[in-house]
């Protein structure tokens, strides 16, 4: 059940963060101010656009990964032991 929580957050926020990183590139298309922080190198325009494309998903697939740990499998595995008929002690 675990790889299954894992996977499914994986491709969920990895979704998002490509959507994110899109946003962010035609954001940079039109507005020479956006800045991208690239360790302690900051770029800006069009380059920042482009590098946020590839990081952000990244970066979400990683916080995806936390959430689905800490966050979605203890909920479902609380949820189906909750909904579980067969245990149920009352």
């Amino acid at each position: 059940m675990l790889k299954m929580v894992i996977r499914r957050t994986f491709i969920v926020y990895g979704i998002i963060g490509v959507l994110i990183g899109i946003s962010m590139l035609i954001y940079s298309l039109f507005n020479k101010d956006f800045t991208f922080y690239f360790g302690e190198k900051e770029v800006h325009g069009i380059v920042s656009g482009i590098i946020a494309v590839p990081f952000i998903p990244f970066i979400m697939a990683i916080v995806g990964f936390l959430h689905a740990i800490m966050l979605w499998f203890p909920i479902i595995y609380l949820y189906k032991k909750l909904t579980n008929n067969n245990c149920s002690s009352v």
